[in-house]
């Protein structure tokens, strides 16, 4: 599927629901007027792709609608899924510091609208914004502990804890993971029947509810105590 076609954005960043959480809360009133003249945004449907893996990184995307996962093929051309991006949050900061290709492939797991930032022009003012630049390297530092954790977990975690990890990534705010089975054993490498097992096991002690297309986390708690449990398991 090709990348989206982009627009222009109609409202400015400080009415941005994300706009918190980003760089440009760092700016000055000045900065944030030139900034915001570089701002496309991008709409994505389901299963649409927004940015490819080993195309060439030259902007950055924060996500304001949906949900977007990250995948990157590996060495058998099978697509992992490294995360998913929830609403506020940036994707591609790992090609800040380089020219080098996006990583990984952003596909639209729900309806989605990002903000493109190009990288040139968020160059241009944390060279001259210290706060900026300070928003940007916590941003990236952020994003590099959670990709180290949870490869760390996928390699060294049981089953459960993998698809606890799993649901509580994929979970919005009210809770509810909308994924289809298949995504989530790209996720943690566990197979269909292992998720099937687990989940009901989960349903069971009342951690989850699951229905026909979404799980409902009941107890958040619980299920973040079961990513800690990093001993084998026979599933």
């Amino acid at each position: 599927m090709s990348e989206q076609e982009e627009e222009k954005i109609i409202s400015g960043c400080v009415t941005c629901k994300a706009y918190d959480k980003c760089f440009a809360s760092m700016l000055s009133k000045a900065e944030l007027a030139e900034f915001e003249k570089e701002l496309t945004s991008v709409v994505a449907k389901h299963d649409e792709v927004i940015f490819s893996e080993n195309k060439h990184a030259n902007k950055i995307y924060v996500l304001l609608e949906g949900d977007v996962k990250l995948e990157h093929k590996n060495a058998l051309e099978q697509p992992v899924i490294m995360r998913i991006a929830h609403c506020c949050e940036s994707m591609g900061l790992e090609t800040m510091l380089s020219e080098r290709h996006y990583l990984m492939t952003a596909v639209a797991v729900t309806d989605a609208v990002c903000c493109a930032i190009p990288k040139s022009n968020i160059e241009n003012f944390v060279v001259r914004n210290k706060a900026a630049c300070s928003k940007l390297m916590e941003q990236m530092q952020n994003e590099q502990e959670r990709i180290y954790k949870h490869s760390l977990l996928m390699i060294s975690g049981s089953s459960e804890s993998k698809l606890a990890q799993a649901l509580l990534s994929l979970s919005n705010k009210a809770g509810v993971v909308r994924i289809s089975k298949e995504d989530i054993a790209l996720m943690t490498g566990l197979t269909r029947e292992t998720i099937s097992r687990i989940l009901s096991r989960m349903n069971s002690k009342k951690i989850i509810e699951t229905k026909q297309r979404e799980v409902i986390i009941l107890n958040r708690t619980e299920l973040e105590k079961l990513t800690g449990n990093m001993k084998h398991n026979s599933d």
